[in-house]
């Protein structure tokens, strides 16, 4: 019988441990992405200029605020919308369509990118004015580029100042794609892809960024049910026996659990 109780509760409290990430606190924010909206111009200041013409603050990228960024914490998204490279041209869902790399390369600091032409980005950042340091390597989100999975990626860890492909949040199998916060961000900006001059584009993306705590590794999950297991080791629990009826129903107390029981 202690032995049953005591596998019964071990199981118990290893799915609440399992589970305890699916309840931790989240935050969303929603943010509107205008289809001019310039990655190479996060964190620069007003008069900056990029991409042949593009000009901060009018170009600029959109920053998330309201939204703490924690390093190892997961991003996931949620866009709908449309924009285009100019008037007349049907609009492109977050997705985007075809790939194309940023004309100018790195510029500001900031990496170049290989992605589809008006999909939502994204490009973390720390305090500092981008352009103060050299710009990370680029990624390329084409099927044989250099991101496992391409645009279908499952879990993504862009570093600082380096420009990432986003979308609409989903795999083509609608599974919803990750992308890990890295160590010193504290600021995110949101844009779209062109290759160069966004002033002309068009049409916006609303966009929700939802922030929750990456799930324990493998060695914090050990650690915490090993935790529990010492708790219910020491744990006494009475119960009904079963054994007569109503009051007549005996009762028994399971002793704490020992080794090799």
């Amino acid at each position: 019988m202690k032995r049953t109780f005591f596998l019964f509760g071990f199981v118990v409290l290893v799915t609440v441990v399992l589970s305890s990430h699916a309840v931790a606190q989240t935050t969303t924010i929603s943010v509107t992405v205008p289809g001019t909206s310039d990655p190479w111009l996060a964190g620069m200041p007003p008069g900056s200029t990029a991409s042949g013409g593009d000009t901060a603050p009018a170009e600029s990228p959109v920053e998330t605020l309201g939204l703490t960024l924690l390093p190892g914490e997961l991003l996931t998204f949620s866009a709908t919308g449309g924009v285009a490279n100019g008037s007349g041209i049907p609009l492109r869902g977050p997705d985007g369509s075809g790939f194309t790399p940023h004309r100018e390369g790195a510029e500001n600091g900031i990496s170049d990118v290989v992605a589809p032409g008006n999909a939502l980005m994204g490009i973390f950042l720390n305090a500092n004015q981008p352009d103060l340091s050299t710009a990370p390597s680029s990624l390329d989100f084409r099927a044989t580029g250099n991101v496992v999975g391409g645009v279908n990626y499952l879990s993504l860890s862009p570093v600082l100042k380096q420009v990432f492909f986003i979308g609409d949040g989903l795999t083509n199998d609608a599974a919803t794609q990750t992308v890990v916060v890295p160590t010193g961000a504290t600021r995110l900006f949101l844009g779209t892809m062109d290759g160069f001059r966004w002033s002309d584009n068009v049409g916006s993306f609303e966009v929700q960024v939802t922030a929750g705590p990456a799930p324990p590794t493998i060695q914090e999950l050990l650690e915490r049910i090993e935790a529990l297991e010492d708790e219910l080791a020491d744990h006494t629990h009475t119960y009904l026996t079963g054994e007569g009826e109503g009051h007549n129903n005996t009762e028994a107390e399971t002793s704490p659990a020992e080794d090799g029981e």
